[in-house]
């Protein structure tokens, strides 16, 4: 099958590098720290760019860096308290369909502009879709199982 190398992505290698990441360190974030080499072999992504993925995902609070003998990386919350959105945008910054949704700049043609006001839905649904996706859902369908939770029934 031939791969396909054209078209529009939502989300860049970077995104889907990190999501890989967190998926890695759901399935075990009872057992503590993983080491940055781990979840590289477990994740399939090179250890230096898992690693410029894991400072740009501590600093978001998604992910805490325990140093020492035992140390390595952990999850900052709760699996199912860390939505894929949050993820993306702490890898690629502000989730947009479209760079008029960035806000960086004020569009002239932006109060008469019939592309963007039907962009808005696309934009809604993605990021909503997103915001509903969580790692615990993520590391229960590759299992099969359910992510346990201390503390929950």
């Amino acid at each position: 099958m031939k791969e396909c190398t054209t078209g529009v992505e939502v989300l860049n290698r970077g995104s889907d590098y990190a999501l890989r990441a967190m998926e890695v360190l759901a399935e075990g974030w009872e057992k503590g720290p993983v080491r940055a080499a781990l979840i590289a072999m477990e994740a399939g992504v090179s250890e230096s760019m898992l690693r410029k993925l894991l400072q740009k995902m501590v600093r978001a609070g998604l992910v805490v860096s325990d140093r020492g003998a035992a140390g390595g990386f952990r999850l900052g919350r709760r699996p199912q308290d860390i939505t894929f959105l949050e993820v993306i945008e702490a890898v690629q910054g502000k989730f947009a369909v479209n760079k008029c949704f960035l806000g960086n700049r004020p569009c002239p043609e932006r109060p008469r502009c019939t592309v963007r006001r039907k962009l808005v839905s696309v934009q809604g649904l993605v990021a909503g879709s997103l915001r509903g996706l969580n790692l615990a859902g993520l590391a229960e369908n590759k299992s099969g199982t359910r992510v346990s939770v201390p503390g929950e029934a």
